[in-house]
Parts: structure tokens; sequence; C-alpha cells
């Protein structure tokens, strides 16, 4: 240490002999000074601007420029010690303190604690909500809850606004939909084809099977002579099926229940029809067939169980054609007009069997009798044309008293009374082939006919004299005539309200026998 002392002291003497006395001093505490004195230190050295105060330099492993240590606490700081550059300040026991910013361009590397400002020191992960795992220290790993994470949307929108945002307990935020409609070239609704309106099969909207170029079409290509018509393929057809179908339901009762007349603001239709003005060759409704085979019609209105209808161009079960055709009674409130310019106005019965002569229609037996067996007079051979010893008379019964009634217009005999049992149509032919009744034992099952002669169309349910055939069920009964275009069945006479019908001789219906004309 003396060696040192005695070195400094002559490398100041040697500055004092050239001419720097005034830039060094020592002073009496061995304190050595150059530039501006400061006695905050035991050595100070100050420069220009530009000039660096200290340069330390040294080569060599573990050598250093400037070495700083504090003998007291063993703390220290090294400027430029190998690669490290670190600068001691001692006097608060720290081995390195900056005053101002502090720049590393290296790597920095700490062996102990970082103590100063609060910069969120990590001593640990801890897992929050839909979140599992986490570590104290080292590699920290979290996993997914998906079940929480991907918790599924439990409310919507309304139509005209979307979801903005979707909160943690899976409802939504929704907001408005602005700024008008976005035009798709792929509007994701699967396989179409061109002007067919898509519908939807439950998974995809697909090719449906209204068609529509302008005019309107189901089932078909376009047809531009319609605005509106529905066509079905060559192989869907079968019983009661129909290109167009109307149904009306309504509610039981009268009153409120339906229309309020048959004009066409009243009626209230299943299907209406209107042609306005009624031009030449208009219709309100049209209906036209090719009438190829038996029992087809272009136009036909029934009952719903098909015993009552009215058709228009009809062809029935012989093939023969008509214009039309009723099966039932038919109410003709003007006059009838024949094709030889004969014109029939008289209502009721006459006017009744005088269609059926119009259509062609055997009539039935009350319409008719033979003068040579009556003697009675008034034939209608004007009307007629033919067979003059035809004629209309008013029905008459006699009861007999012993449980049968002539009808003295036919002059046949009938059983007044049937025994309410029903029969198979064989084994109605057989009950009354056997019955013994009024004396007679040739009795038969009448014919179709011959029992529509009996028929009271002035009342129904039963559609008969009931003073002169009591107990009479509103039921069928058998004829003999058994039905030409199927074996397997009759014809029937339903008393409800006199309709004739055929029905299958398997079928159980009510009898009641005949005997005397044919």
């Amino acid at each position: 240490m003396i060696g040192k002392i005695v070195t400094i002291s002559i490398w100041i003497l040697f500055l004092a002999a050239n001419g720097f006395a005034d830039d060094v001093s020592i002073d009496s505490s061995g304190n050595i000074r150059t530039g501006v004195a400061n006695a905050n230190a035991e050595l100070e050295v100050t420069g220009a601007s530009g000039e660096g105060g200290i340069l330390g330099s040294a080569s060599g492993t573990g050598a250093s420029g400037v070495y700083g240590i504090n003998t007291t606490s063993g703390n220290y700081g090294i400027l430029g010690y190998d690669s490290y550059g670190v600068f001691g300040f001692s006097s608060s026991g720290w081995a390195g303190y900056f005053q101002g910013n502090t720049r590393v361009t290296g790597n920095l590397t700490i062996d102990g604690s970082v103590i100063g400002p609060s910069i969120g020191d990590i001593t640990g992960v801890t897992a929050g909500t839909g979140l599992t795992g986490g570590a104290a220290g080292g590699n920290a790993t979290l996993n997914a809850d998906t079940a929480y994470l991907q918790r599924r949307v439990s409310s919507s929108c309304t139509v005209g606004s979307s979801i903005r945002a979707i909160n943690e307990d899976g409802t939504v935020v929704c907001e408005s939909v602005g700024g008008g409609t976005v035009a798709e070239s792929d509007p994701e609704v699967g396989s179409n084809t061109l002007n067919y309106v898509p519908r939807w099969d439950g998974s995809a909207m697909i090719t449906g099977s209204i068609y529509d170029n302008g005019t309107v079409g189901i089932g078909s290509q376009s047809d531009l002579n319609y605005k509106l018509y529905v066509s079905r393929t060559s192989g869907d057809f079968g019983a009661g099926r129909a290109s167009i179908y109307g149904y009306r339901y309504g509610s039981s009762g009268v009153g409120l229940n339906g229309g309020t007349g048959w004009s066409l603001s009243g009626v209230d239709a299943a299907v209406k029809g209107f042609s306005d003005w009624g031009n030449n060759y208009t219709a309100g409704v049209a209906g036209y067939s090719y009438l190829d085979y038996e029992d087809s019609a272009a136009v036909i209105g029934a009952h719903n169980d098909g015993n009552l209808r009215g058709m228009l161009g009809y062809k029935d079960r012989n093939n023969d054609l008509w214009a039309g055709y009723f099966e039932g009674n038919v109410r003709v409130n003007g006059a009838l007009t024949f094709q030889d310019g004969s014109i029939q106005t008289t209502a009721g019965t006459q006017a009744l069997c005088l269609l059926y002569r119009s259509l062609g229609t055997h009539p039935p037996a009350f319409c008719f009798s033979r003068m040579s067996d009556t003697g009675q007079t008034g034939d209608f051979t004007a009307v007629f044309g033919e067979d003059s010893d035809y004629s209309i008379l008013p029905p008459s019964y006699n009861d007999n008293g012993n449980g049968t009634v002539t009808d003295n217009v036919s002059g046949l005999m009938w059983q007044k009374e049937d025994n309410n049992t029903t029969y198979k149509w064989a084994a109605a032919l057989t009950y009354c082939g056997d019955l013994a009744l009024g004396g007679y034992s040739d009795w038969r099952l009448p014919d179709e006919f011959e029992l529509m002669g009996i028929v009271d169309y002035g009342t129904y349910n039963p559609s008969i004299n009931t003073t002169y055939f009591p107990g009479t069920e509103a039921s069928g009964y058998w004829s003999s005539t058994p039905y030409a275009n199927d074996s397997s069945s009759a014809w029937d006479v339903y008393f409800y309200s006199g309709d004739v019908s055929y029905y299958s001789k398997s079928g159980n219906y009510y009898v009641r026998c005949v005997r005397g004309g044919q």
C-alpha cells in the first residue's frame, strides 16, 4: 500500500512539474481530485464534452478495466469484466446501481431475486372456469372443459335480427340485421329443376311438383293454354283419386252452418265455377270424357254414398250413351220439351213416367197397364209415339184382408208385411218360392221394375204407402233381377228413399214377395 502511495505521489509531482498543478490536487485527507473538486469521492475525474471521465482497459480472463468492491458487505460491481458489464456503486451496498435508464443489449442473467417495482411475479398458474390444470412453476398445462366452453345456445333471435354475442349461460344477444338483402349465387337448397317451386323434405329444399313459368301447373310441364292446371302421370290412377278435389267441411245444424241460397254469392260449395256474361261457347264448369267404357261419365253429381246421382255425358252398363242420366228421383219445375216438339207440363206421376220414357228406360209398373186388362182409356200415343196401350194411372191398392195387398194398376198381389228377416239373394229366391200365403203358393221374388212400382216417391223413411204395407224397413229389398255387369250382384230397391242400386248377392237384405203379373 505504501508503495502505491509513493507511486501516485511521484505521478502527481510529475504532473505538477509539467504545469498541471491547477487541475490536480490532493487534500489533507489524501483525496485526489482532478478537474472540478468534489468531496463525495476519493478520486473524482471530470472531462469535457465528448471525453470520458475514466477509461479502464484490461485484457485476459478475469481482468477488469474498473473494479469496485464494498469490503463491508462483500458486494461488488465490475465494469468490462469477462464480457459482463456492471457498474459497482458501493455507498448503499449495491453491486450495481443505475439512476436513470439502463440498456442491456445482450442477455441479462439474474442469479438472485429481482427486487423493485411490482412487475407481476408469476409463482403459479391456477385454472379458471371451464379450465383444469395449472402449475406453481415450470411449464403449466391447461385443459379445456368442452362441455362448459362449448355450451349450446339456448335461445334465438326474432326474424330480422341476428346473434351478436353468446352469453356464458347459452342465451344470446341479438341485433338488427342491416344492409338489405344479400344476393346468393348458391342458396344451398339441394338439387332443383328450372321453374319448379322447391319444397322442404325435412332436411333440404328439393324439386317440388308445382311448375311456374308464367302459368302454374301441378304435376307436369307447362301448358300455356291454362293459367292453372293439374296433371297426373299415366300410372297415377285408381279408385278414390281425383286430379282436383274440393272438400267442404261444416258443423251439424242449420242457419249459419251453410250458405244463404243457390246464387253465386249465397251458395257454400266445395267447388264453384262461374262464367261472366255467358258468351258463346263459354261455361262455368266443363267436363269431357271419351266415354270409352261402360259406367263412365264426364260430369257426375251424387250423394256421398253414390246411390243418388245425376250424370251428364254418361255411358251405361249396356254401352248406351246418354246426355243426362239420373239414378233416383228427378224433379222438373218447368216443362219438358221432346225432340218431336211435344211439351209435357203435367206435374207429379205423369211427368215422372214421361221422363222415364224420354230417357229410353223401362218405366216402373205404376206408369202403365195393359188397357185390355184394365179397360182404362187416355193413352199417351201422341207423346210416346208408340205402344198405344200404355197409359198412366194413379196408384191404387186393395187390402185383401188375408195378409195380401193387390195393386189395382199393375194387377200384382203383394205380401202385405215382410217377416223382418234379412236373406242372402239365393235364400231370398227360395223363401218366396216356398211361401204359402192368402191361399196361394205361387209366390216369387219381384223383378226390379215390379219392386219399383210400389215405391211412393212422395215420402221417405220408408218411401212406401205404410197404410197398405206396414212394417216396411227403410232399407234394401232384394229383386230377382241379376246385375248384368257383375254376376255376383243383383238389383235392389232401397226403401229409405226409393233408390235403385245393385248389391253383392252375398249381402243380406229384406224380402217382400209378389205373385201374378209378368
